[in-house]
């Protein structure tokens, strides 16, 4: 999508890289294999700190997102709450709540599908600490648009 994901990662390092709220950097993922290019990040707030950077992280990027989209594309916008991360077979987190984007871009023919969600562990090792991750899926020169 016109390179949306590394976008949304500059969006993140810009508002957030140097926020007091958190705990540490936060530190992204990329990979990209043909015309699927993924990022996920995890951003660590203090104690009792989750839920206001949960929001502003959603705010912010979701307003990013309707910008770039604005005369070009679609956007679809959902917000849950109550689920959970299972990873093989594993409740790794409790995910809190959530937001969730389909952003399509008209001009270069992409699907982006961006998930922002407020987990909290579950193991030994995370039990009872609250995160926040991003994760941006993007499909260039989807199939949706072909007909």
């Amino acid at each position: 999508m016109c390179g949306l994901t590394q976008r949304t990662l500059a969006a993140l390092s810009d508002k957030f890289e140097k926020d007091p709220r958190l705990e540490r950097p936060f530190q992204p993922n990329q990979g990209e294999e043909g015309k699927v290019q993924v990022a996920g990040v995890n951003l660590y707030p203090k104690r009792g700190q989750a839920q206001e950077v949960f929001e502003d992280v959603s705010a912010h990027l979701e307003e990013r997102m309707r910008q770039r989209v604005l005369d070009c594309g679609e956007i679809q916008v959902l917000e849950g709450a109550h689920g959970e991360n299972v990873d093989i077979g594993v409740r790794q987190a409790q995910i809190l709540q959530g937001k969730y984007m389909e952003i399509y871009c008209f001009n270069c023919f992409s699907v982006v599908f961006l998930r922002i969600l407020l987990e909290e562990g579950l193991t030994k090792t995370t039990q009872g600490k609250q995160w926040v991750s991003v994760d941006v899926d993007e499909i260039r020169d989807s199939p949706w648009f072909k007909e």
